[in-house]
């Protein structure tokens, strides 16, 4: 799996008037940020520079205005999560992972590990993203905690209840396999990749019937299903 593109959606809030931030119109949100980061050059600013940035896929110039908004502002657990997405899209896991877990650091949480209302975006996607970097790292019983700590917090994200069915089928632990992805079928009927996965645990756990179902189920939804898939899953 490649990094996925989800840094921080949106963009912070500037003392400046901005007045396409939160449009489809990502060429006039970079003109006015450039311009309120030239009269009043703060982290924040910088932040959003580096997200737009970020959305067009272009990793070394979002690095370069976090870079700046890090020495602005060291103190904002986002920039350096943000940073870490960068990085992640470069292939540079080990900075990634770095930058990701500094700044899940500086995020505050309560005594049940619950961030304030303004933090809890940023945590989000700092678990997010360190996950995928620690699964591209193939350090999977990590990146399954990462997976439950972003449930705790938004138990509602069928992908993620996927990708933590995945990381369990990969670590051998079918059965609770089939527990994460009922919910992420669940939470969205129509994702055919789910099917396969459960398909696999299925096979795993002994129970063919229920997987033959669930290849049938993923080539309604537009899997094709070859005779190699299902030797892969054991069928």
């Amino acid at each position: 799996d490649g990094i996925r593109d989800s840094s921080v959606t949106g963009v912070q809030t500037c003392a400046l008037p901005i007045f396409y931030r939160d449009t489809k119109r990502p060429d006039l949100a970079m003109r006015d940020f450039l311009e309120a980061v030239r009269l009043a050059p703060k982290a924040e600013t910088f932040n959003s520079i580096g997200k737009l940035y970020f959305d067009q896929g272009n990793a070394r110039e979002a690095i370069l205005y976090y870079d700046q908004g890090i020495a602005k502002r060291g103190t904002i657990g986002e920039l350096y999560i943000n940073r870490g997405s960068a990085h992640g899209m470069l292939g540079e896991l080990e900075k990634a992972l770095a930058d990701q877990t500094r700044g899940i650091e500086m995020i505050p949480v309560d005594g049940r590990g619950l961030p304030g209302s303004k933090d809890r975006k940023a945590l989000l996607n700092g678990y997010l993203n360190r996950s995928l970097t620690l699964l591209n790292l193939r350090r999977y019983e990590e990146s399954l905690k990462d997976h439950e700590r972003y449930l705790e917090l938004d138990p509602y994200r069928a992908d993620m209840w996927y990708e933590k069915g995945l990381l369990l089928n990969l670590l051998g632990r079918h059965a609770q396999a089939l527990a994460a992805l009922d919910e992420a079928i669940r939470l969205n009927v129509g994702e055919a990749n789910v099917h396969v996965e459960r398909a696999r645990a299925n096979v795993k756990t002994g129970n063919k019937a229920a997987a033959e179902q669930d290849l049938a189920a993923a080539a309604r939804r537009g899997i094709q299903v070859t005779p190699a898939m299902r030797k892969d899953l054991g069928l």
